[in-house]
């Protein structure tokens, strides 16, 4: 990649990282990077790019509410002698909110609770009440971030490429994410792509896979299916371990095919969002920022040459 025909914002955000040999390396530099809200200017962001920043804040907020609030509670539980908080939290947590106020807790409701906690804790493979809850946060963040990315492609497809409204939805219904993300911003500008694939080029490979998570979670809660494991083969987003004595596959499980997303996938066993959430995040957030980045740059450059955005 050819660092210098990039936008002097993105050459340094990027040029170092994208040497970054170590997978979990370049993850945690930009959590690191990215522990702030996104960047917001009323007076020249794109249309496309407020929606999606202020909906992406204000999930990414959230979530860090939950996650401290739960980790402060936690703390104050532990501090009064109650160490096993985040392994069987009280029932009186997961009562309906108008119930909070509520001094008439029977015997029978917290049996009830108590059995669906368990019983929802099983079925997604999680011992401890605390790992059900924050997965569970982590699959709300992981849907919405993936429906706000759709949403701002077809957004810019609107505003960028003079697409009619209908003909944009249309594409973004029929078309896969991974094909319309390629698609929609070598329209705008060929150097988006570019720099998304200098920055992380298994960016767009690994969309195409979350695709397939999230229609997992949302159709099958989640659970591998002997399809989507074959699909997954099939299309290179899995790969096997092999064994050290013979080369031969592990076939038991499978990885992700990506070297910064390790997570063991089987047949009849749940797929945990925590582990695919962060890079995904991440990844989501960083395409957009480069996107906005170069349109803006275009827009510069074609107001002071006064050449027409029609």
């Amino acid at each position: 990649m050819d660092w210098s025909k990039t936008p002097s914002i993105l050459r340094e955000r990027y040029k170092n990282i994208s040497d970054v040999n170590w997978p979990h390396l370049k993850v945690a530099i930009l959590e690191e990077m990215n522990r702030e809200c996104l960047p917001t200017d009323s007076e020249t962001d794109s249309h496309s790019y407020e929606i999606f920043a202020n909906q992406f804040n204000s999930v990414m907020l959230t979530t860090h509410f939950f996650e401290n609030l739960f980790s402060f509670e936690d703390q104050r539980h532990n501090r009064e002698g109650n160490l096993e908080f985040e392994f069987e939290i009280p029932e009186e947590y997961f009562r309906h909110p108008s119930l909070r106020t509520s001094n008439d807790f029977s015997k029978k409701e917290r049996e009830t609770i108590s059995k669906a906690v368990s019983s929802t804790k099983s079925r997604m493979n999680f011992s401890k009440d605390g790992s059900f809850l924050i997965s569970q946060l982590h699959k709300l963040e992981f849907i919405s971030v993936f429906s706000f990315l759709e949403a701002y492609i077809e957004s810019i497809l609107v505003e960028f490429t003079n697409e009619a409204p209908k003909k944009a939805s249309q594409a973004s219904s029929n078309k896969p994410i991974h094909i319309l993300i390629p698609e929609t911003f070598s329209k705008i500008n060929p150097l988006i792509m570019e720099v998304i694939n200098g920055f992380e080029p298994d960016t767009v490979k690994f969309f195409s896979f979350c695709r397939k998570v999230r229609n997992l979670h949302m159709h099958n809660l989640g659970v591998v299916t002997e399809r989507f494991y074959k699909d997954c083969m099939n299309e290179n987003l899995l790969c096997h371990d092999r064994y050290t004595e013979t080369g031969q596959p592990v076939t038991e499980y499978a990885r992700p095919n990506f070297s910064f997303c390790d997570y063991i996938i089987k047949v009849g066993r749940p797929v945990n969002l925590s582990a695919i959430t962060q890079p995904f995040r991440l990844l989501s957030r960083e395409i957009v920022f480069i996107s906005e980045t170069i349109i803006k740059e275009d827009r510069i450059h074609k107001k002071v040459n006064g050449i027409s955005e029609e």
